[in-house]
């Protein structure tokens, strides 16, 4: 039993890791490619602008917002590919700027509470990748489903274990009615790889709640390729 399940996680873990893998290949494709050909039509468009405005002064200005558009949005699909923060600051800030990148574009309120402390700072680079998605997760549902105005997250430090309580004030559901989609599917296989676990409670009209503990020691079965 104990060799399937080795097995069984050998397999989840090679899954992941390609997946990873890919995004972090087309997130730079998308910056190094697309992204230089956009900068480089805007500097083509620029320097030929004075012409164009003469004949069609109302498209110049709408061109150029286009040209602008495009580059920010490649440049935050690439970010969402493969999160650079994550990779050169640590999980900490990498989690801070996607709170703060949620409230910017939702509204929503988070009350964080020990994100400044280090207790996020002794997690491998692989463990903070999973517990970044599934922080995607978890916005993302509580953003599609919830109808939440507030999100509270806490970190603590509890017998060489991370412990994580994410709560949101939304409209809550049934868990006893509730379908297991492909979102806690996701959040399931993140954190089983962590050698964490998690409980989730949720009442109608009270909201959500998930608590994660994750050992700051995790099974580590391969190297994800942090590359």
């Amino acid at each position: 039993m104990a060799a399937e399940l080795r097995h069984q996680k050998e397999l989840l873990l090679a899954v992941v890791q390609s997946q990873e893998n890919e995004r972090k290949r087309i997130g730079k494709d998308l910056h190094d490619d697309v992204g230089n050909i956009l900068l480089n039509l805007k500097v083509l468009f620029n320097r030929t602008e004075d012409a164009y405005t003469v004949t069609a002064p109302n498209n110049s200005g709408k061109i150029n917002s286009f040209i602008d558009d495009a580059i920010g949005q490649v440049r935050t699909i690439s970010h969402r590919l493969s999160p650079s923060t994550l990779e050169y600051f640590g999980c900490s800030d990498a989690l801070e700027e996607l709170f703060q990148k949620v409230h910017s574009s939702s509204g929503i309120k988070f009350l964080l509470q020990n994100m400044e402390t280090d207790v996020l700072k002794d997690l491998s680079y692989d463990t903070s990748l999973h517990l970044y998605r599934v922080f995607e997760e978890l916005l993302s549902n509580t953003l599609k489903h919830a109808g939440a105005t507030e999100i509270r997250i806490e970190f603590a430090f509890i017998n060489n274990t991370v412990c994580i309580s994410y709560n949101d004030n939304g409209k809550g559901y049934d868990l006893s009615n509730h379908k297991h989609g492909i979102g806690l599917h996701n959040i399931d296989s993140r954190i089983s790889l962590t050698g964490g676990s998690y409980e989730v409670t949720s009442v109608p009209g009270n909201g959500t709640t998930f608590v994660f503990t994750i050992p700051l020691q995790p099974i580590h079965l391969k190297n994800t390729g942090n590359e």
